[in-house]
């Protein structure tokens, strides 16, 4: 059996296409990946945003990242139907070394902190405007504690 080696390949839809379109784009992808030997990790959708530069008349873009292990062979099969697919107007396909794999764990921690941070932040404005405003939902002064918080729910 060939090495497996873990891959990160980004690819950008135009902005302007449909919701469903977009969605079996993404499901080809996936199964170029499974059908030829790899193993998807996680399929992160960035969402539209605004492209640096025009590419093909296009001002926005559908930005995907596939993390996923496989052979060497299966990078040449994939890049081919992102060449063949008009609806993929950019990718970048790269090898991730185990460095950059732990640093994006701790990124993606951080992220969910800060999501839960801000999460509690907003909590917290919206008792003490209710409590400015006589509604009384909670003794006065009071606060929510960060330790109530469900980091999993965010």
């Amino acid at each position: 059996m060939a090495k497996e080696t873990r891959y990160e390949s980004t690819y950008i839809i135009p902005g302007s296409i449909e919701e469903d379109a977009m969605n079996t784009i993404i499901s080809k992808v996936e199964d170029t990946i499974t059908k030829n030997g790899g193993t998807l990790i996680e399929t992160e959708r960035w969402a539209r945003r605004k492209l640096a530069y025009d590419i093909v008349n296009e001002t926005n873009g559908f930005y995907v990242t596939e993390h996923f292990t496989a052979p060497g062979t299966v990078i040449a099969k994939l890049e081919r139907v992102y060449q063949l697919d008009e609806q993929i107007i950019r990718w970048l396909t790269l090898v991730m070394p185990e460095e950059n794999i732990k640093s994006r764990a701790a990124m993606k921690k951080r992220v969910e902190d800060v999501i839960a941070r801000r999460t509690l932040e907003a909590a917290n404005a919206l008792i003490a405007e209710q409590e400015a405003a006589g509604l009384g939902v909670r003794a006065s002064g009071s606060k929510m504690k960060e330790e109530t918080v469900d980091e999993e729910a965010v």
